[in-house]
């Protein structure tokens, strides 16, 4: 049999959570289990640090922090799809389950095969300037078009196709999976969406017109987004990816989305409830 495998991922407020850390990775090792660790996780272990190559072909990556955590090893798979489990060491946690007091039995029942998986869809994103493609990135919980360093109004065509379904003129719009519908899109008006629906949320941020309303429509659709609107080259648009990455647009450039094929693997090791959790997080009372 083949040895399992464990992938170590923190934020980069690691050092805050070293306890934790620490811990879970002598227990690891008591379990004789094969351990990689990112750059973040090495130094607090005084320990080798594994590529990100490495870290992906784990059978399961614990990553320790927050919801940023896992939206940052969502964009970084490729032909790997390891299981995350996630530690809640953040503050709110749509994603992340575990919390520290419950970590050891969490691995235990992992290691029992104790566990369900809820599979996440993911965003696949492709930037094209005078047809081509010049960027292309994944996405667990939204794409946003925002106005950059200048509060102007911009002007955006999205169409499905060959279809046109509108002409914004908005602050921005997000693009966001039923994951993301708890995130920037929430903040921006858009619905609470359950994450077993395959669908995109296109919420408008701030839009001229008030008929222009969040729209959720099955993610079998290919979305193109232009940009109609022209920028001095010193503040232009912006185009962020689950919070935490950014890029600048130019007009005429276009955002091309559809869905993943690959999907993200949550590790659930308690009997998980989106309600539960929405009533929880979002402080709905009983």
């Amino acid at each position: 049999m083949n040895q399992l495998t464990f992938g170590l991922v923190s934020n980069r407020n690691a050092a805050e959570n070293q306890k934790v850390i620490c811990q879970l990775y002598r227990y690891l090792q008591e379990k004789s289990i094969n351990i990689h660790l990112d750059r973040h996780t090495a130094p607090i272990l005084n320990a080798a640090e594994s590529s990100l190559p490495e870290l992906l072909k784990c059978d399961f990556i614990c990553t320790l922090g927050g919801d940023g955590t896992i939206l940052r090893i969502a964009r970084s798979l490729g032909g790997s799809n390891p299981k995350i489990i996630g530690v809640n060491l953040g503050k709110l946690g749509f994603l992340t389950e575990v919390r520290p007091d419950h970590l050891f039995a969490a691995i235990d029942q992992v290691l029992a095969g104790d566990y369900s998986l809820d599979q996440r869809n993911l965003i696949s994103v492709k930037i094209k300037r005078d047809n081509r493609l010049i960027e292309e990135y994944k996405a667990l919980n939204e794409v946003a078009i925002n106005q950059g360093l200048k509060a102007r109004i911009l002007r955006l065509e999205l169409k499905t196709g060959q279809k046109l379904i509108h002409n914004f003129e908005v602050d921005g719009l997000i693009v966001s999976t039923p994951t993301g519908s708890t995130g920037h899109s929430l903040s921006a008006g858009g619905s609470i969406v359950s994450p077993d629906l395959d669908a995109f949320l296109i919420t408008p941020i701030c839009p001229l017109s008030l008929a222009n309303r969040p729209l959720i429509i099955a993610d079998h659709h290919k979305l193109k987004i232009k940009v109609k609107t022209k920028r001095d080259p010193e503040s232009p648009v912006g185009l962020t990816i689950d919070g935490q990455v950014s890029f600048c647009l130019q007009q005429e450039d276009s955002i091309h989305i559809r869905k993943s094929a690959q999907t993200l693997k949550l590790v659930r090791v308690e009997n998980y409830n989106f309600f539960k959790n929405l009533r929880s997080k979002l402080k709905w009372g009983n």
